[in-house]
């Protein structure tokens, strides 16, 4: 999430408020059987559209922030 120079994680953390208020939560199971909460938001950053994605551990930690691209 920090690598400045991969923008599909590191996108600006303003994205993670507009997310918050304008996007939509699920939870999903994860490969190792946790349950984990998704967070996804249709948007654009650095010329690619697609799913701003994040989710969040049983603890309460954002442990992924991506824009999955169409």
């Amino acid at each position: 999430m920090n690598k400045t120079d991969d923008f599909l994680h590191a996108f600006p953390k303003s994205v993670d408020g507009f997310a918050t208020k304008y996007g939509q939560w699920t939870t999903r199971k994860g490969a190792d059987g946790q349950a984990y909460q998704w967070l996804e938001m249709r948007g654009s950053y650095g010329g690619k559209t697609g799913t701003f994605e994040f989710i969040k551990d049983s603890s309460g930690v954002i442990n992924h922030r991506y824009l999955r691209p169409d």
